[in-house]
């Protein structure tokens, strides 16, 4: 924030002494521009605050209530994370000291994100069938109208991690053949980072039980904020779809990403989650993808908020390289760029199985 006033300072300056109309209008181009990154992190911090109040107002008034979401949050990752990726990827990471976080509807499994929500339509129907007069009947009718289009709406970010570093299947799904790392980060440092820029770092849950008491929890908590509303609220609020956005889908498309098909429970992963945004901003960033552009958001690996040459060094727990052939040239050439971008790893290492293709 301060370089922000810093230069702010310095561009009106530049404007009231200068007489380039060129070099004026660059200047109030780039004001322009630093403004709306300001006023998306603090549209971001007013999201996380608003979620908070409504946890902590809903606790108070139900010590039971939100339970299964209580346990999702409260997990802390207790051994390495390892994120895996390619050669081009690593490079990105080491560069920009930062894991991309990608919006999840560009992503190659990105059909999972509408598992949860199939989870709370089937909540949904089943409490409508047993009560065709619920209370929230209306609520449940908008879930399964329009809870589809909602979640593809969703402006979510994600970045995967996992337990395993050192896993054929992930090397089979997420590393080109013959070309692939897994870096590995301390827990402590991904769960204050994340903490420090607005993201849920959650462990995916697999076990089907759980999973379905963690969407009743947000159905019913998002059904009761959208009736509360209703009564606080103009009545414009009651007749757009949108009127249970804040009491349900935003809580939904949050916690979807962390809610997976237990035929994947071996990749044992966590996820960086941000989100969900109601639209682009000046702070999104574009890489290329396979048919078209992928937006991406920058999840910082040293801290943002501290300077000097300590604290913005990247700390890497593990580089594991992948199925390669020829690693000892690999490790060479990891270790010559880990030197030549001050970066600290505690430890390389070799994947430790075949890989037939």
């Amino acid at each position: 924030m301060t370089d922000w006033h810093d230069r702010l300072h310095q561009l009106c300056a530049q404007i009231t002494s200068e007489n380039d109309p060129e070099l004026i209008c660059n200047a109030i181009t780039e004001i322009d521009d630093i403004l709306g990154s300001i006023l998306s992190e603090i549209g971001s911090i007013m999201s996380e605050i608003d979620w908070a109040m409504r946890s902590l107002n809903l606790r108070a008034v139900n010590q039971t209530a939100m339970n299964a979401i209580d346990r999702l949050r409260s997990r802390r990752p207790k051994t390495t994370l390892y994120h895996y990726t390619s050669a081009a990827g690593l490079l990105g990471i080491v560069e920009s000291k930062s894991l991309w976080t990608s919006s999840i509807h560009h992503l190659n499994d990105a059909s999972e994100y509408s598992y949860a929500g199939a989870i709370a339509r089937e909540f949904a129907a089943r409490s409508l069938n047993a009560d065709a007069d619920h209370p929230w009947r209306d609520c449940f009718l908008e879930l399964l109208e329009i809870s589809d289009r909602m979640l593809g709406d969703a402006m979510v970010y994600v970045a995967s991690l996992s337990e395993a570093g050192d896993r054929l299947s992930q090397w089979r799904g997420y590393c080109p053949s013959g070309g692939g790392f897994s870096v590995g980060f301390a827990p402590e440092l991904i769960t204050q980072l994340a903490w420090r820029q607005g993201y849920e770092l959650l462990k995916c849950e697999y076990d089907v039980k759980e999973q379905a008491a963690i969407c009743e929890e947000l159905v019913s908590e998002g059904c009761r904020i959208a009736k509360q509303r209703e009564a606080e609220e103009d009545p414009a609020f009651r007749r757009e779809p949108a009127g249970i956005w804040r009491g349900l889908y935003k809580p939904l498309m949050r916690f979807a990403p962390a809610i997976k098909n237990p035929l994947f429970v071996e990749e044992q992963e966590w996820r960086l989650i941000r989100g969900p945004f109601e639209g682009p901003d000046r702070t999104l960033r574009f890489r290329p993808g396979k048919y078209a552009p992928i937006p991406y958001r920058e999840f910082e690996l040293v801290n943002p908020l501290l300077d000097g040459p300590e604290t913005s060094r990247l700390e890497i727990e593990e580089l594991i390289v992948g199925p390669n052939p020829d690693p000892e040239h690999a490790i060479d050439a990891i270790e010559c760029l880990f030197a030549a971008r001050g970066v600290n790893c505690k430890k390389i290492s070799i994947y430790s199985g075949t890989l037939r293709n």
